[in-house]
């Protein structure tokens, strides 16, 4: 083992002298230099070692180091959590417009339907409302087919955008 610092350089000039001081003082020599490895972890570091580092400031450099890490993460954690909360306020906004659209959409095809109903009582009467409506049941089931997936919130504004212009269609048609 190596012995560095000044307290192992110092125990390293101790002068044996009788044979039974001399064993004493090896004995006290080899423990003291078993202490002093130059180990700066806390687990690992003897006697000598957790003496010096407690005051040349060792320990306390890795408690502020540990202590800025735990305040970089926390500051991370805060921000993820602010994430969090954000997206879920975006999904709710999103699930609302993605249920009003389908109720849109709902109303839309019950209109439709009693439109066709009253123009197909007298075909030769309606032939371009007809017409008009079938492209507009073409749109319809376009957006219900857009709406029925996993839909972005994009998604769901062009989708209530084009069934808005759809019920604008419905609207101007006789009988509406």
């Amino acid at each position: 083992m190596t012995c560095s610092g000044p307290a192992c350089s110092r125990l390293s000039r101790i002068r044996l002298r009788a044979p039974g001081r001399g064993s004493v003082a090896a004995l006290m020599l080899g423990l003291a230099l078993g202490a002093c490895t130059g180990a700066k972890n806390p687990n690992e570091a003897g006697f000598l070692d957790g003496l010096r580092n407690q005051t040349d400031g060792t320990y306390s450099g890795q408690i502020e180091a540990r202590q800025d890490e735990r305040a970089g993460l926390e500051a991370a954690n805060a921000l993820l959590d602010d994430e969090v909360t954000s997206l879920e306020r975006t999904s709710d906004v999103n699930e609302a417009k993605l249920a009003s659209a389908r109720s849109k959409l709902g109303d839309l095809k019950s209109r439709t339907a009693r439109l066709r109903s009253l123009y197909e009582s007298d075909r030769a009467r309606y032939a371009d409302e007809l017409e008009t409506l079938a492209s507009v049941e073409r749109g319809i089931s376009r957006q219900e087919h857009t709406l029925s997936g996993g839909v972005s919130e994009g998604d769901t504004e062009a989708a209530l955008g084009r069934l808005n212009r759809l019920a604008d269609v419905i609207d101007s048609l006789p009988g509406a």
